[in-house]
């Protein structure tokens, strides 16, 4: 073998065996790699921390605080249906309601009356059929499948744009009648009264023994539940 040949043979061999060397180090830093970029080492998986377990004492204590609570508010509705039954069957009250649906029933009936007379009016009866024409409209593109958004909002704002055209011409038609407007302001002004009365009524609830004792009770048993909850969570 020449020299050459040897030097050949020589540089082959250290070439192998520096690859072979070298691989595994190879294989390790890619190892390294995959786990953390730039710092070789894996991240920590946070980890929830188990919730709290209840103990048969803590849950019977929730369970007794919250079935307080139930009892203590029936107690308190049983109390209120009580007391509006005396308010709503008291002489104030009752003369007050009559008075009220009085007023509104006279205020319906001459509305009626004079929404009757726009029977022979053309503009009401051409705004009557576009508004039936418009809401059949939509009806149809809701109930065929193949109907897409972008067909039913044009067509629901048009029935809706024909139904406030209809109402216009009713409430112009009442309004331009002065005795209508005297009964809408007796209507207003008796319905007013009623609710005023059944304010006071639901303020004076506090001036209740029987009912103020019943609420303590209830806000009491509320805050045990509460209580009985927070520790749980402390």
């Amino acid at each position: 073998m020449t020299i050459v040949k040897k030097i050949e043979t020589f540089i082959i061999g250290l070439i192998a065996a520096t690859l072979a060397l070298s691989t595994p180090a190879m294989a390790k830093a890619k190892r390294h790699r995959g786990t953390n970029s730039g710092t070789g080492t894996r991240k920590p998986v946070p980890v929830k921390p188990p919730p709290p377990k209840v103990s048969p004492a803590d849950q019977k204590a929730i369970d007794l605080a919250a079935l307080k609570v139930q009892k203590d508010q029936a107690a308190l509705n049983t109390i209120t249906v009580k007391l509006r039954a005396q308010f709503e069957t008291s002489s104030d009250f009752v003369s007050a309601s009559t008075e009220a649906k009085r007023t509104e029933d006279a205020y319906l009936v001459e509305s009626r009356r004079v929404l009757s007379s726009l029977d022979s009016n053309p503009d009401y009866q051409h705004a009557l059929a576009d508004k039936a024409v418009a809401s059949a409209k939509v009806d149809s593109l809701r109930a065929d499948p193949g109907s897409s958004p972008d067909q039913i909002a044009p067509a629901a704002t048009g029935a809706l744009e024909s139904a406030m055209k209809v109402t216009k011409i009713e409430n112009d038609a009442i309004n331009a009648d002065p005795h209508i407007a005297t009964l809408k302001a007796d209507a207003t002004a008796g319905a007013d009264k009623v609710a005023r009365l059944r304010k006071a009524f639901e303020s004076s609830l506090t001036s209740e023994p029987a009912w103020s004792a019943a609420k303590s009770n209830l806000d009491q048993a509320e805050a045990a539940l509460e209580n009985a909850r927070r520790k749980l969570s402390v």
